[in-house]
């Protein structure tokens, strides 16, 4: 049995008040786990990433780009899955936000594309930074 005790830990919640996405961020002694799990319309399907704290660091660093308006400069070229961050707009009333998608080449139900509002987005960027202190 593997136990693993988080040094930290955080829960957000899809910024569609429709949608039961949830993120979990936990804080390790080796990096972050991230889990996002999809309470979708028939069956509960989650999706569990741990990343050093350099990919961590890579992570914020990115959605604190797209913050600032400026290009993520994700690495779409690069083997494997990959962690993409965009700039993420929704309708009626109008909002903007960042969106953290797993393309990991798979089937489409295995990936997810988790969209919270600039906040949420700021806050999860801190968090994936304090992995390295």
């Amino acid at each position: 049995m593997q136990v693993t005790h988080t040094r930290k830990s955080f829960l957000y919640t899809s910024w569609d008040s429709g949608d039961k996405t949830t993120l979990t961020i936990a804080i390790t002694a080796d990096g972050v786990s991230l889990h996002h799990i999809d309470r979708g319309y028939l069956n509960s399907q989650s999706t569990m990433l741990n990343l050093s704290a350099d990919e961590a660091a890579d992570v914020a660093a990115r959605i604190e780009r797209v913050l600032r308006g400026e290009a993520p400069q994700n690495r779409l070229d690069e083997p494997g899955a990959k962690l993409v961050v965009t700039q993420a707009t929704d309708g009626d009333p109008y909002r903007e936000g960042v969106s953290l998608a797993l393309d990991d080449g798979g089937a489409w139900d295995q990936q997810f594309d988790f969209q919270m509002e600039k906040g949420s987005a700021s806050s999860l960027a801190a968090i994936l930074r304090a992995a390295q202190a």
